[in-house]
């Protein structure tokens, strides 16, 4: 298998240099100037400043009564009294490992957030340096073409060709202009949608090759790395997790709330000061937060679960798809390098062993091998790139 993956990494690296630089070079511009990510930044640490708040004890309670006596002359009464209540989950901090879990979902939804819109764009990258190295191949034939159009132009007009012949190149040149005024089209478009994702800053992409990896031998091995990167299973999981920790604040709920205060009653000639303490026993409010709890948890296991699954299934496709595009790109290379008759062909057109039309056919068919070389590239960098979305 060894032998396999290192046969595969030389045989791709013959026509393929790395863009890796590039492509990171623009993600972190995008990172850096995207409105929304900004936006997100910001909405999560909101977030997590409004949890913070869950740790906080109540507000303290403070009353003052000024009470004015009857009959006049048994005079007048202050009375002053200030309380702080408590709950068990807070002093226990059972709140705070809440809080400290919430605060993690936050951060995994921002970080799931941010992967995709980071995808988007590589795959656009992808994209654009397939559509970069399909321009290079469509100007390199027109340039070519355009040479054999003029020569068979000078036929033409001394009557050596006849009409048939040279409408066929000039057709053929027609199709090869449309065909590289359209890539340019398609560039712009992308370019475009990257300078949107790049906060309105233009962005230059001009490499036609891709840095292939080959994908990892051991599926499974993978899959665990992956998964413990992966932020929306992390999410799932933690969510999990933090639902057995609200189970427990549900339970400590229902237990008595206490408060601690000072009181202070003042009537004519007499002063009466101290401590009191409170108790205040949830009979109604709390009766049903405990089964809500169990049943938020239970849901969330089993949401885990099923993402997983899910996660699992949708990737080992992806692996598969990959596996064979994989191959695929081998055995193109291998025969292009084998059966490449592209010089033959302009020695035999210059030499008059075929016609016209024979060239243009296998011209044809020759360039059609390209685009299907980098058809699969462009695929299997997609693919590659959905596998290890979670490493951006």
């Amino acid at each position: 298998m060894r032998k396999i993956l290192f046969l595969c990494t030389m045989i791709l690296n013959i026509s393929i240099s790395a863009n890796n630089d590039e492509i990171n070079r623009i993600l972190a511009s995008i990172e850096q100037n995207n409105g929304n990510l900004k936006a997100l930044r910001i909405e999560a640490d909101a977030r997590i400043e409004g949890n913070r708040e869950e740790m906080m004890p109540d507000d303290p309670e403070a009353e003052f009564a000024y009470l004015w006596g009857s009959p006049h002359e048994i005079g007048k009464r202050q009375d002053v009294n200030v309380s702080q209540g408590f709950d068990i989950p807070l002093i226990t901090g059972m709140k705070k490992k809440v809080v400290s879990r919430e605060n993690e979902l936050v951060e995994l939804n921002h970080q799931s957030e941010r992967t995709h819109l980071l995808l988007e764009a590589k795959k656009l990258c992808i994209e654009l340096i397939y559509n970069n190295a399909l321009r290079d191949q469509q100007d390199k034939q027109l340039q070519w073409v355009e040479h054999v159009a003029d020569a068979y132009r000078k036929q033409y007009e001394k009557g050596n060709i006849g009409t048939l012949a040279y409408n066929n190149v000039q057709l053929y040149l027609t199709e090869i202009k449309h065909e590289v005024s359209r890539m340019g089209i398609e560039q712009k478009r992308i370019l475009s949608e990257l300078k949107r994702l790049n906060g309105g800053i233009a962005v230059e992409l001009t490499g036609t090759q891709y840095d292939l990896h080959p994908l990892p031998a051991d599926f499974e091995q993978w899959f665990g790395q992956m998964e413990q990167k992966n932020p929306m299973l992390k999410y799932a999981y933690k969510e999990s997790e933090l639902n057995t920790y609200r189970i427990k604040v549900a339970k400590k709920a229902n237990l008595p709330r206490f408060s601690v205060g000072y009181l202070m009653e003042n009537v004519v000639g007499e002063r009466y000061q101290g401590v009191t303490l409170g108790i205040s026993v949830p009979l109604w409010r709390n009766s049903q937060r405990l089964q809500q709890a169990k049943s938020e948890a239970k849901a969330s296991e089993m949401h885990a679960a099923t993402m997983r699954q899910e996660f699992y299934d949708a990737f080992r496709a992806i692996y598969q798809q990959a596996q064979g595009l994989q191959q695929l790109i081998l055995d193109y290379h291998a025969s292009m390098r084998l059966y490449d008759n592209a010089e033959l062909l302009e020695k035999a057109l210059d030499l008059g062993n075929i016609s016209i039309m024979d060239y243009i056919s296998e011209k044809r068919l020759y360039y059609e091998r390209i685009t299907k070389v980098l058809e699969a590239e462009r695929d299997y960098e997609l693919l590659y790139a959905e596998l290890t979305y979670v490493e951006l």
